[in-house]
């Protein structure tokens, strides 16, 4: 709607159109910019840095001396504010204009001051203007912050912003993801009327609690972009699974999932070693009983070694022992193989578990284990392997709630 509403004044160079989006993942705010072949600036502000915006979207009227003319603006008032001629003011030119933080400024102040806020602004900084070269810096300057004042919302999920966007780097801890979705947790706690909080944790969260599909322009973009002869930008991170499922309808019964254990006695060789890595990520990490959580086990070929899916043999599959007061509600618990014959692509296997409304407060752990044909290099050794691994979530009747 703003978009062709905003256009024709655009064109006539009668006005000037800015964004910020509050998004975990920059180039998918690129790649929408190039479908919707917006010509104009959108900043990202991952970290919702604009600590008082909690609700998206919120369009305002700025006009040519940086004042604030509608905070709350409406399409229908666009002819008015563009003809409408304002008294000129004096103003600097460099009014308004806030320059690039000094980082070795601010880390003297927060080591020199010792406050939350101090450190929340280096960590922030780091961020922001220190590539991925410096999240090591802001994760711990996020993490002393939230050390310093473990109160405050926005110093939480600074931090699991921090450590989702490490996680998907090669600074990487296996723990990032688990540990990001742990502080998105606490800040939504905190406050439980952040929408925006709300949301990041709904993207990796179960169906039920999502308000709509996030990603599902994706494809769509990608296909009419290429109907243009272009090529669409690249995604460091893709969209999958529980971030590009369809919500789930309240009400609606869902069939219970029997699960058989194909290797009871655990007869199969293990991973020793460590062709693949196994990360657990459970959302939301602290669960009220009669509410959901969903898993995602993502399998990583080691990086150092190179070795290579086996595709000719069966699919990769994992099995996992719920406890009593948890049913698996949902999920596919295998991954499919590619049509080649050896690849190294990262995989996800992903489903939710119901936790009974009886079930009481308690720190749980349930066992799993995936199993998988790896060879060790191309043309090199193969083998069927499995590989243990646990989840861990906590019952917890003071859990926020994603709904």
């Amino acid at each position: 709607m703003w978009q062709k509403a905003v256009q024709p004044y655009i064109e006539s160079g009668d006005m000037v159109a800015i964004g910020v989006v509050q998004e975990q993942h920059p180039d998918r705010t690129r790649l929408y910019r190039q479908w919707r072949q917006l010509d104009w600036p959108i900043f990202v502000d991952s970290m919702n840095t604009i600590d008082h915006v909690t609700v998206v979207p919120i369009p305002i009227a700025i006009d040519e001396a940086g004042i604030i003319v509608h905070s709350r603006f409406n399409p229908p008032q666009l002819d008015t504010f563009i003809k409408t001629e304002r008294e000129s003011l004096d103003i600097p030119a460099d009014y308004n204009r806030v320059p690039e933080p000094d980082i070795d400024s601010l880390r003297a102040t927060a080591e020199g001051t010792k406050t939350a806020k101090a450190w929340l602004d280096l960590g922030r900084a780091y961020f922001d203007y220190g590539g991925n070269d410096a999240l090591n810096h802001s994760v711990a300057a996020l993490a002393r912050a939230v050390e310093l004042d473990a109160s405050s919302g926005s110093a939480h999920f600074s931090l699991g912003a921090a450590l989702r966007r490490r996680y998907e780097t090669k600074y990487r801890l296996p723990t990032d993801a688990q540990t990001a979705v742990e502080h998105w947790g606490h800040a939504l706690e905190i406050n439980p009327n952040h929408y925006i909080w709300r949301r990041r944790l709904q993207q990796y969260g179960p169906r039920l609690d999502k308000p709509y599909n996030f990603y599902f322009w994706i494809e769509q973009a990608r296909a009419d972009i290429r109907a243009r002869g272009e090529q669409p930008i690249r995604l460091a991170a893709e969209p999958m699974g529980s971030e590009i499922a369809p919500p789930a309808k309240a009400g609606v019964k869902t069939p219970r999932i029997k699960l058989k254990n194909p290797d009871p006695r655990g007869r199969i060789n293990r991973d020793q070693k460590h062709l693949v890595a196994i990360e657990p990520l459970l959302t939301p990490a602290r669960v009220q009983p009669g509410h959901r959580a969903r898993v995602r086990v993502t399998f990583r070929l080691n990086e150092s070694t190179h070795p290579l899916w086996n595709n000719e043999a069966d699919n990769l599959m994992i099995w996992v022992g719920l406890p009593d007061g948890l049913t698996m509600v949902e999920g596919d618990l295998a991954y499919a193989n590619p049509e080649l014959p050896e690849t190294r692509e990262l995989r996800h296997v992903e489903f939710e578990v119901a936790v009974v409304e009886s079930l009481s407060e308690q720190k749980l752990e349930f066992p799993g284990y995936a199993l998988y044909y790896v060879c060790e290099e191309e043309g090199g050794v193969c083998y069927y392997l499995r590989n243990d691994f646990t989840v861990a979530l906590t019952i917890d009747r003071e859990a926020p709630t994603l709904r």
